[in-house]
Order: C-alpha cells, then structure tokens, then sequence
C-alpha cells in the first residue's frame, strides 16, 4: 500500500447515481439461499453509483459502476452494455471498457441471473427487477456520462481496525507460516479512497472507496430490502455529510465499493456480530463512513507525488475456467510455484526473483515434481459449500457442515447423480472437496464457465508507469488469495509498490469463491464454493497475469475472441407468482388508514401509521421506484407541505404485509432523529393498485398531522 496521498492530474470525470431498487414484497432476497427469506418491505433504497473516466470532457475512456446487488451477473452487463450502446453508439461503451461491481448486500431483491443455482432460492428469474436494475444502471453511466469534466483526483490510504475478522481461521492457517508472517494479519484491513473534484468548479463530485468485507450485518431472517452497511456508509457520506439530494441529478455521489478480498471477512466476529440487524448495519456503515471521510478530508492537503495521467486504457478477455492448463514448466513465461516452498511466500512479499514471471499458488512439493501440468475442472460445489457460512448464515441442511472432507450421504450422492452424472476423474479432480452439486455438468450449466476478466489502468510517465489498476474480478477471494493476485498482477505489469492494484470483487459476472490451494484442503464454506477445484487460483492468476501483458506488450492478444458465454435468455424459468388483482380491506379503499399516528411525539422515539395498500410490486415500472413509498412532510410557514424524509433515509421504515388472498397493508416507521426540527408534520403514503383489467392506478394515503417536540431532557436543560 503507498504511505501517502498522491494527486492525479490529467483526468476528467463524471459522476452519477440512479435508484435500481425493484420489488420490496414477495420476492426473494439473494445472498444467504434462503427460500424462507422474501422481502416485505423497505429499510432504504438501492442505489447504482458510476464513474466515467476520460482524458477530456466528451471523451469517456471507461466506466466504473459500484451497485447494491449481491453481484453483477453476466446477464446485467450484457443487458447494460446493450442499453448504452443504444444510446451512444456501439463504440463509446463497450464490454471491455465499462466496469460492474456489486457490493454484495445479501439483502436486495433477486433473480437476475442467468444461471439457474442463483435463481432458485429465488423461485427463478425475476424479469421485473432485472429490468429495474440494467435501466437503473444504464441511467447512472448516462448521468455520469453528461457530467463529465475536468478533475482533480487525489488518492489516499489507510486502515480500518477492528471492524472486519477472518470467518475461516483454520483454513486461512494453513497457508505457509512464512507467508503469513509477512502479512499484518489475517483480513486486509486497507481502505483505498480515490476523491473527485471539478477542476473549474471547484465543487466536490465524488469518491470510491474501497475496502473488503461482507455486507452481511443484516442477517438471514431479515425480510427488508437494505444496501447493508457498505449502502449505510454510502448513505451518511452523500445525505448527511454532503446533503445530497437524490432526487436532484448531479448530486454528490459516494460509493462503498467492494473488494473482492471479502471472501473469508465477516463483520459478524466479536462483539460486532452483537445487536440487531439495524444497529450492526449502522455500526459498520458508519465506522466506514468516518474512516473514509478522515481520508477524503487529508487526501487534498497531505499529498506527496503528482502524477499526471498519460493514458487510459482497458483490457478484458473471457476464460473457460472449467478446462485451464497451468504450466509447470520452469523454462516457460509462466511458473507455477510451489504454495510451500519458499517461492511462494517470497513472491507474496515481491522479492522474488526478477528473471522471470513468477504465479504462486496451487500444487503442492509432490505434484510439481511428478506432473507438467496443472487442470481446473468442471464446476462443482461441495458438502461445504451447501452448509453455508457458519460465521454469516449456516444453511441449516441435514448432514452438511463446514471442514466436511467425506460424502454427507448416499441419499445426497443419489440426487447429484440424477441431476448429472460425475465421473470418477471429476471427483478425483475436485478432491478434497466432496461433490455436493455437478453444476458446470448441467445443460444449461446452472453456474458460469466462461468468466469476464478486466483490467482499467491508467498510466503514467516513468518509472511509475502506472497511476492506478483497477482489476475486475468475478470471484470472491480469499484474504491471502487476494494478496497473491495482487502481487503477481504488479509484477505482471511492473508496477511500482506504491500503484495501488485495486481488486473490484464480484464484478461483470459471478461464479462463487477463490481459496488458495492449502486453504481448499481445509473444506470451509469458501473451498466448498471454490467452483473449479484447487488450482482455480492458479488458473486465476496465469490468466490475468496474461490480460496484463496485452497492455505492457501490444503485440500480445488479449485471448480467443471467439470465446463467449453462452446466450441464456430464452431459457428462464419463473415459478414467483405475480400480482393478478388488488382487493382493498373490507370497508376500506386504497390509502384508506388502518391505524393512525399520535398528536404528538418527543424527538428520539418512533411514529407510525398503517394503511390499506395495493401490492408494491405494481410501482415497480411504474416510476415509483424512483421515488418513494412514504415521506414525511413537514408543515411550512406559508401553509405548505415539503419532504423532510422519504424511503431512500435511514430514518424511516416501510413495511408489508398480505392480509387474505389479494388485499395488501402497509406500515410506515419514522424513526424521530434525536436532533430533528420541532414542528409539524405527518405521514403519506404513495402506491399503485391493480384491477381485474390489468390497469395499474396510483392512489396515496395521509396520516393525522402531529407535533414533534424536543426531547424532555433537551427541555429540561434550557430551563
């Protein structure tokens, strides 16, 4: 990691942010597998966040988008490349120059894949809320795309203690003592902070920052659509901080970007797994908040080096990771070094030796010494992989745990062999790991083969040559895994130790975790969800080491350009029922209240209203989700109502419920901040309703009006 700040001349950028929230009732929450889990209601809304970076205003070289998804799938960037060449041309914004990383909040609506493993929890493809997000997306770059200036951006380092903690500790052990004693501990603790601001204006655009760690502080019983804590950060940082507006275009935008070092980070180890769901969100939301505005504040006063930008350029290949060779051969450009040897843990460090490239990671003393060659494998998840994490959400599926070297059952080795057959080869192949579920075997495969690989780099003069790397990764990554692929990745590029190489996880596509080759044999939830068995990280590193010679030697190829992940799109399945009808409440009409608020309220407590609703589904499309299901207005001196809040705050709650076969009710929480004005205000709620006709109606509903008063203690103290 560099020691100081650094400025970055030479750029412009554009920064835009649109809502991608989708469905908030009756549909499953992705991330955890949990059918039980479908949401009813709304904590706050989901957000994309784009970045457009170019050399002068009109000139976009690449795009970099941060989403409140579980992750970006390969369906949602070919779907948002598609809808930005529609509108720009099929030479502005390509698969190879724009970037989609999800944050990985276990909490957002589902179904927006192509492969089936990540649809069934979800009772299938969603196609109302894969439409919601690739749209909101694509306005986001739009946005981001229009605002396009001159910038000075200046990048800065630190850590964030004691927030993040290793969920597999036995596993992350038995990577080589050597190794592990160069590394700070067992999670990265790094935040990188990348700050935007218009050159002629003056005026704060944005940032990203980055730093690792599951957004699984909402945990596997919550039924709340919620961005989790990188959301939470990203949500101080831009409303309270920057008194963002939403609602207003060229507002300041603040992404919580993820790196794809989260594999084995859980915010749940300690006591700050303690709490509710609300509060360990908060918590660890905001504790990222603060170190990243710390950061934001000194990155323009602090700087050492200036550096001004010569290029921008990216790189992207797709790789059948199910069938990739890793060379063994000494003598060839790539070595695969030994994971116990002393090659592996000094290649970690970069020392390693210079005359050649050096890959670590994947066989052990005795296979290097008796085979040439090194395969992946067909994917395949483990015992493991379905026992879920015990740290963040155990599946809770009979016979399954983690560290399970052995086949749980005859009756589960029966139901993988129906589903596909596996050979005696593939299960050697995958060893230790014990197949659960053949999924690369399926036809359609129910998990992705063919992976994008992406490089976004700017460069610089030399020695440097490089300002900074950003690598797109469709994997979750282990903590040391993630520090082998950096390390190689800057010596694949000649990079200098301080170019920050920037690891943006569950990116373009997802196809699970990426252990090392010691930690595999351990059989955690992460090796169990390692698809393409224990040279995955070997075949990982070789191959983007080998996108990052096509950018230092231009006669290289970046790979088959016929290689392409098969088009799945006429082969979804949905068995989610929709909405036929709205029925209101007997007696009621659509916004009619069913419970109303008090007269009055003392700042720090909650106020509520319930009100006969339509189902929330029919504001999905309907333009709502780029609104709001509930505000709170606040009465003015000249008799008027305006928002003081809304469903994209942290302050309100809103949430649903089914009542009989086709009537709908919902509840709206304000949360009273404790510094909140005193004054008059009240509750309204918006919605749609649909007829037997098929006719989507919007109607609204108010609440009584109520005063909201200090805090007695606050009373108490002016007396």
């Amino acid at each position: 990691m560099p020691a100081c700040a650094t400025a970055i001349e030479g750029l412009a950028v554009g920064c835009g942010c649109c809502d991608i929230t989708g469905p908030v009732a009756e549909v499953g929450l992705m991330g955890y597998g949990n059918l039980r889990q479908k949401a009813a209601g709304l904590h706050f809304r989901l957000r994309s966040r784009a970045f457009v970076f170019g050399r002068e205003p009109g000139r976009p070289s690449f795009a970099f988008v941060s989403a409140d998804l579980w992750a970006c799938t390969e369906a949602v960037k070919t779907a948002v490349v598609d809808g930005l060449q529609d509108i720009f041309g099929s030479e502005v914004y390509t698969k190879e120059s724009v970037l989609i990383s999800g944050t990985h909040t276990h909490s957002g609506p589902g179904g927006f894949s192509h492969h089936a493993l990540y649809n069934f929890s979800v009772l299938g493809f969603q196609r109302e809320n894969f439409d919601c997000i690739c749209k909101g997306i694509v306005r986001s770059i739009v946005r981001a795309h229009a605002s396009l200036e001159p910038a000075s951006c200046h990048m800065n380092f630190g850590f964030l203690r004691d927030l993040s903690g290793n969920r597999s500790k036995t596993a992350y052990s038995r990577n080589p003592e050597q190794e592990r004693e160069l590394c700070a501990g067992d999670v990265d603790e790094e935040v990188t902070v990348m700050r935007f601001d218009g050159v002629g204006s003056l005026r704060p655009m944005g940032l990203i920052s980055w730093f690792g760690m599951h957004p699984t502080s909402m945990d596997r019983d919550n039924t709340l659509v919620s961005g989790d804590n990188k959301g939470v950060a990203s949500y101080l940082f831009e409303r309270k901080f920057m008194k963002a507006d939403y609602r207003a275009p060229n507002h300041f935008v603040a992404a919580f970007a993820q790196c794809a070092s989260l594999g084995d980070v859980s915010p749940n180890c300690g006591d700050n797994g303690a709490g509710t769901n609300f509060t360990k969100a908060l918590w660890s939301g905001m504790r990222q908040f603060e170190k990243t505005r710390e950061l934001w504040a000194d990155s323009a006063q602090t700087h050492k080096d200036t550096i001004s930008i010569t290029s921008l350029q990216s790189a992207h290949r797709y790789v059948d990771f199910s069938d990739v060779e890793i060379s063994l051969d000494s003598q060839g450009s790539y070595l695969e070094s030994v994971a116990e040897s002393q090659e592996a843990w000094a290649f970690s460090a970069g020392i390693d030796s210079k005359s050649q490239l050096q890959v670590a990671t994947a066989a052990s003393q005795g296979l290097a010494s008796t085979a040439q060659r090194l395969k992946t494998a067909p994917a395949a998840v483990g015992a493991a992989g379905g026992a879920g994490s015990t740290s963040d959400g155990p599946s809770g599926l009979p016979g399954l745990a983690e560290g399970q070297l052995k086949s749980p059952s005859v009756l589960y080795d029966f139901a993988r062999e129906l589903l596909a057959r596996t050979s005696p080869e593939l299960r050697r192949a995958h060893s230790p790991k014990p197949v659960l579920l053949a999924t690369g075997l399926m036809d359609p495969p129910w998990t992705p083969k063919i992976l994008p690989l992406q490089l976004l780099v700017a460069k610089c003069a030399a020695p440097r040559c490089w300002a900074f790397v950003i690598a797109g990764v469709p994997f979750e990554l282990s903590t040391m895994a993630s520090r082998r692929l950096r390390s190689a990745l800057r010596g694949a590029l000649g990079a200098a130790e301080d170019c920050p190489i920037i690891l943006a996880g569950l990116a373009n596509a997802y196809a699970g975790y990426c252990v090392t080759y010691e930690e595999y044999q351990q059989q955690d939830y992460e090796g169990g969800m390692t698809m393409f068995g224990p040279h995955q990280l070997a075949a990982l590193t070789q191959e983007f080491c080998a996108l990052a010679s096509s950018l230092t030697s231009p006669d290289v190829h970046q790979g088959n350009a016929v290689i392409s992940p098969p088009d799945l799109r006429r082969q979804q399945w949905n068995m989610q029922t929709g909405v036929i009808a709205d029925k209101p409440l007997a007696g009621l009409q659509f916004g009619s209240l069913t419970s109303d608020t008090l007269g009055a309220y003392f700042a720090g407590t909650v106020v509520s209203a319930s009100f006969c609703s339509g189902h929330p589904k029919n504001s999905v499309g309907a333009g709502l989700q780029h609104n709001s299901f509930l505000e709170v207005q606040r009465l003015l001196a000249d008799g008027t109502w305006a928002r003081h809040a809304d469903d994209g705050d942290l302050e309100t709650v809103f949430r649903w419920r089914r009542r009989g076969i086709a009537a709908s009710e919902v509840s709206l929480e304000w949360h009273i901040p404790a510094d909140v004005p005193p004054g008059t205000y009240r509750l309204v709620h918006f919605g749609h309703a649909r007829s037997l006709k098929g006719a989507v109606l919007p109607y609204q509903g108010v609440s009584r009006v109520f005063e909201v008063r200090p805090r007695p203690e606050v009373i108490a103290a002016k007396l």
